[in-house]
């Protein structure tokens, strides 16, 4: 599984991890 660089940038603005799990299920429902 790739790493997507979009959520490595969300990481660097520091908008949390919440945001990334919500990404996470987010882009795990869209496939």
């Amino acid at each position: 599984m790739p790493r997507r660089t979009d959520i490595d940038s969300i990481l660097i603005i520091g908008a949390g991890p919440i945001v990334i799990g919500q990404a996470c299920e987010f882009d795990l429902t869209r496939e």
